[in-house]
């Protein structure tokens, strides 16, 4: 069994590809779903338990990204060779309004700021951190184009024409 240093590492790596534009569902990207899915809601936050695979709120691009990114950890950890029963909680959390406690990007982009916070705690009770933050639009597929990995892998569950055509 190795080490639970690596989690800091980890840590880091699941925050980039989550806010990276290979975070893809359906071929567009998931931070700009998450963000849409979250638009209409009184606290525009998503929390993720990668454990569990859970979601809040648990509408269907936080419960496909809670699956996905539960499984990108677990990818992740056993890279590392360490086994999940380290981990007392594995939690990811979106706001989405602010750059939360990270400083402004040197670059802009469309839309309004994001942070994305990525806790990992051992067994040990020791918290490996990670915060990120960027710019996200909510999703237009008027405006966007689509992945052409759109249909490489299954969506768990979201479907590509409720993607296309959200709240309807």
């Amino acid at each position: 069994m190795a080490s639970t240093r690596h989690l800091k590492g980890i840590s880091r790596s699941l925050g980039e590809t989550f806010i990276s534009r290979n975070n893809d569902l359906a071929g567009y990207w998931g931070l700009g779903l998450l963000c849409l899915e979250t638009a209409t809601l009184a606290d525009t936050s998503a929390r993720f338990d990668l454990l569990a695979r859970t979601s809040a709120p648990g509408g269907p691009i936080s419960q496909a990204l809670a699956a996905n990114y539960g499984d990108v950890l677990t990818a992740l950890l056993a890279r590392a060779d360490i086994q999940s029963s380290q981990l007392t909680s594995a939690a990811m959390e979106v706001r989405f309004g602010s750059f939360g406690m990270c400083a402004t990007p040197l670059w802009t982009g469309r839309g309004a700021p994001y942070h994305c916070s990525i806790v990992l705690v051992s067994q040990v009770g020791k918290a490996y951190i990670s915060n990120l933050a960027g710019y996200c639009a909510p999703h237009d597929p008027g405006i966007e184009s689509r992945s052409t990995r759109a249909n490489a892998l299954p969506l768990r569950g979201v479907l590509a024409d409720e993607i296309n055509t959200p709240g309807q």
